[in-house]
């Protein structure tokens, strides 16, 4: 298959995966740092209190470097935020916290979708980002741990909605078992697939073997496991 980069690359396992990742010039290590910078920004915001105007458009200009960073092209719904971004946005991390969030508890989301996925993965811990190519990559394991259990459906843990790729042609390589898709205007289902996944990779990187071996940090190892995920998703 190629990568994002346009190369031939091949593997064995989710693991071997990762060492392969490539986005927009960037190796997985390369793309660790540059989260952990944001994060670390996102941090300082939250602890303020109260927050001035400086940390708030602090916070405006990490959220737009992450989306800038993760490829989204309009930015406008995002700038037009201004200082209101931490508490729009930055007001949803409780809801979407894994270690507490309640799907039935989404229903007050109002900003979700692929750009708002990835600010929130640098907001907070063990959050993944939820697009197209990792969404479609666990949807296909889920799908394919139903038919090796011989299930007649998917447990509603592992049931994703899907983010819509930018073309139909991407859509059908990468939804091959035609799951259910979601846009950006989606949001309460949005928000649900990328709690679930945060669930299904934690459960995951608390698990013994070589992603707990390499990776020490716990969210370290969800950014991998993710990392490995947008690579088959890729295609």
């Amino acid at each position: 298959m190629e990568n994002a980069g346009g190369r031939n690359v091949e593997f064995m396992s989710l693991h071997d995966a990762v060492g392969q990742f490539e986005w927009r010039g960037s190796s997985f290590g390369r793309a660790v740092r540059f989260l952990e910078r944001c994060r670390s920004e996102m941090r300082r915001f939250m602890e303020a209190d109260p927050a001035g105007d400086e940390e708030k458009d602090r916070f405006l200009e990490t959220a737009l470097r992450i989306a800038e960073w993760g490829g989204i092209q309009n930015l406008s719904s995002l700038r037009r935020m201004g200082r209101k971004a931490p508490h729009e946005p930055g007001g949803h991390a409780e809801l979407l916290n894994p270690q507490q969030a309640d799907t039935c508890g989404l229903s007050e989301i109002r900003h979700m979708g692929t750009s708002y996925s990835k600010i929130y993965s640098a907001m907070i811990e063990g959050f993944p980002i939820c697009d197209s190519r990792t969404a479609c990559a666990l949807a296909s394991m889920a799908e394919i741990f139903r038919i090796e259990r011989g299930l007649p459906a998917i447990p509603g843990v592992l049931r994703l909605w899907l983010p819509r790729a930018r073309t139909s042609r991407l859509a059908g390589m990468r939804n091959r078992y035609g799951f259910p898709g979601i846009n950006d205007a989606s949001r309460r289902r949005y928000a649900e697939s990328n709690l679930k996944m945060a669930w299904i990779l934690g459960v995951r990187a608390n698990l013994d073997g070589q992603f707990k071996e390499e990776f020490r940090n716990r969210n370290h190892r969800i950014m991998a496991l993710q990392s490995a995920l947008f690579m088959p998703g890729y295609t």
